[in-house]
């Protein structure tokens, strides 16, 4: 990361921190995260989602801050699993605000196979002032034991 690119994180007006565990997880599990949101300013926070989109290899990559909030998506990309976490709350200038979030991947499988899908986490702050904050972590899904013996024949 560049000196530019790090000081415009540390001079963003709201800054989304997640963790959770790197692992490969199965459909039907859930990724318990641990989300921050650090806001500059004070924040009227109208809504805040986690989505766990699935997007095929190959296929263009969508600027999701401006994606819908239901599935499928344009572009081949689309939400497989989605939880809002938080809503009508204002945060304190110059405050942090924590929330454990568990996250259920739904128990279908991708539309187009597990073989080619790339995937990731998604967290969108939308305030009430129509501005949109998210920031976007990779995660690895295998198949389940079913979808497995599906692919080897």
């Amino acid at each position: 990361m560049n000196l530019r690119s790090r000081f415009e994180k540390l001079a963003a007006p709201v800054r989304i921190h997640v963790l959770f565990r790197e692992r490969k997880y199965r459909l039907g599990e859930t990724v318990e995260m641990a989300v921050e949101i650090v806001t500059r300013d004070r924040l009227r926070i109208r809504k805040t989602r986690a989505t766990l989109v699935c997007e095929p290899q190959g296929q263009p990559t969508r600027d999701l801050r401006f994606a819908p909030e239901d599935g499928p998506w344009t572009g081949q990309s689309y939400a497989h699993s989605q939880l809002a976490f938080s809503e009508d709350e204002t945060l304190r200038a110059g405050g942090a605000q924590s929330y454990s979030v568990d996250l259920q991947i739904e128990n279908k499988p991708p539309a187009g196979g597990f073989e080619d899908a790339r995937w990731r986490v998604v967290l969108v702050v939308e305030t009430v002032d129509h501005r949109t904050y998210y920031v976007q972590r990779g995660i690895r899904l295998i198949p389940t034991w079913k979808e497995e013996a599906d692919l080897r024949r």
